[in-house]
């Protein structure tokens, strides 16, 4: 009867020790389920204040109500509206007009005027094959100035004006990880309804015409030098 006893009182002890096992391992089960739902908690909470101020800040965004009248105007080369095409300078450009010749390009300067959001900015021209803009997609800070180039190709005796659109977009006061080009890849960040655009206009200037204007400016000067040296 010793021997039984103390074999059942062991027998005793073993399923305590398990049981206490299984509810500590229920409980911690139970605590790892309840920080989960915390955390599923907090990131709803999160994302819930990330979209409403990703829509405030659409809010303060000037609509531009018709987008692809803007296309179809560069397309055509018909003349626009330069100062109608957006109601507030968020995004000032400079300068306006640019003038480039056959030797150089041009360099157009884009400052942003907003606070703290960001702007994806891309460039179209009429004559990609004529009018180069490099890079054709930035991002540009709030408050910063960043340059793009502008490159020259083969350019017809016919050609005199040309229009440069830069469409652009609030993208907020955080940076996702994307490139500049992935902000224009589908789905877009900002509807396409609420895009904005400005036309820069680009004059031409002949080499050959500014060399003789320049020789018939200095021939004016050398006369009139002659002319007052021979009055003394």
């Amino acid at each position: 009867m010793t021997i039984l006893g103390v074999e059942f009182k062991k027998e005793i002890l073993e399923t305590k020790k398990l049981i206490e096992l299984v509810i500590l391992v229920a409980i911690g089960l139970m605590i790892i389920v309840i920080v989960i739902i915390i955390i599923i908690m907090v990131a709803k909470c999160l994302r819930k204040k990330a979209e409403k101020k990703k829509k405030d800040d659409l809010k303060n965004v000037v609509v531009v109500p018709n987008q692809q009248t803007a296309e179809k105007k560069l397309q055509t080369g018909s003349k626009v509206d330069f100062a109608s095409s957006t109601m507030i300078d968020d995004l000032h450009i400079e300068p306006v007009p640019l003038v480039v010749n056959d030797k150089n390009g041009g360099v157009i300067a884009l400052f942003n005027n907003m606070e703290n959001n960001f702007f994806a900015v891309r460039f179209l021209t009429k004559n990609p094959g004529i009018l180069k803009v490099y890079p054709t997609k930035i991002i540009v800070p709030p408050q910063k100035k960043i340059s793009v180039k502008i490159i020259m190709g083969l350019m017809p005796k016919t050609e005199k004006e040309m229009i440069i659109l830069a469409e652009y977009f609030n993208i907020g006061e955080n940076l996702l990880t994307l490139t500049p080009k992935d902000y224009w890849k589908p789905p877009f960040i900002a509807p396409q309804k609420n895009w904005k655009f400005k036309f820069l206009q680009v004059y031409y200037e002949n080499d050959e015409i500014m060399d003789v204007i320049n020789k018939n400016d200095k021939l004016e000067k050398s006369d009139e030098s002659s002319q007052q040296q021979s009055q003394f």
